[in-house]
């Protein structure tokens, strides 16, 4: 199966070395090597843009992003409070009647009503955490 992850990338650059922070990079690490030892094809920018290393401008990355989206089988999306294109992506997979599992430490009613509502429109599942093992847990139950 082709899994897209959507995760806050640009917020999460370090200005002067212009590369994700390790702290974020690590915790998204963990999810896409989880990902993958299910046996699954990971479909991330952050992995297209080497971690921010190989930065490509807007009207790249997003078309770039939208076909990516297309040819999954699977939207996984990373949200925090950090403002970002997962919304967007969001968007582009509901629309796609895409699969969608949200991963997030904001209690669901705490997220934009239209996030909240994205099970009324497209397959979307929350996946609600406290820690980084919890996610994981999660994500392997999901996952298979």
């Amino acid at each position: 199966m082709k899994v897209f992850l959507a995760a806050p990338f640009t917020s999460f650059l370090q200005k002067k070395k212009g590369i994700v922070d390790t702290g974020f990079r690590n915790k998204l690490q963990k999810i896409i090597d989880l990902i993958s030892q299910s046996g699954h094809t990971v479909l991330s920018s952050h992995l297209r843009e080497n971690w921010g290393k190989d930065l490509m401008p807007p009207q790249e990355a997003a078309p770039l992003d939208l076909d990516l989206i297309k040819e999954c089988d699977l939207v996984i999306a990373y949200l925090n409070s950090q403002p970002s294109g997962v919304f967007v992506e969001l968007g582009w997979a509901s629309a796609l009647k895409k699969k969608i599992v949200i991963l997030t430490e904001i209690p669901v009613a705490e997220l934009s009503p239209l996030v909240q509502g994205l099970p009324s429109i497209s397959d979307a599942t929350f996946l609600f955490f406290r820690n980084e093992n919890e996610l994981l847990k999660e994500l392997q139950r999901v996952l298979g």
